[in-house]
């Protein structure tokens, strides 16, 4: 999980905020699970759309998004809000796969 390795490397960073839209039930587990996981450390998971965050401008420190560019509807809302969200002279991480060759649309 991308948390993981956020924890390992922001090791200043004292909390850290997950969000799913959870439209699906697979998604809705994949929360639940993650939030046992999570427990014991400063990690909240909140049900949220990405294209319209619930959050104040300029509230994070550091803002990312691992491996799901790919299944949004609207990139450019989700950047746009991102970069909303995100302090002036903070860190925008994308982390997103990428392949060469012949792919299926999957």
């Amino acid at each position: 999980m991308f948390i993981n390795t956020l924890i390992k490397t922001l090791k200043s960073y004292d909390s850290f905020i997950g969000i799913d839209d959870c439209r699906s039930d697979e998604s809705k587990k994949n929360m639940e699970s993650a939030k046992k996981r999570f427990e014991w450390k400063a990690v909240q998971f909140l049900e949220m759309n990405a294209e319209n965050l619930e959050f104040e401008d300029d509230s994070f420190d550091t803002v990312c998004i691992s491996h799901a560019l790919h299944h949004l509807a609207s990139i450019n809302k989700v950047i746009t809000e991102m970069k909303r969200v995100l302090k002036k002279g903070g860190n925008f991480i994308l982390q997103e796969v990428y392949g060469d060759g012949e792919q299926t649309e999957a």
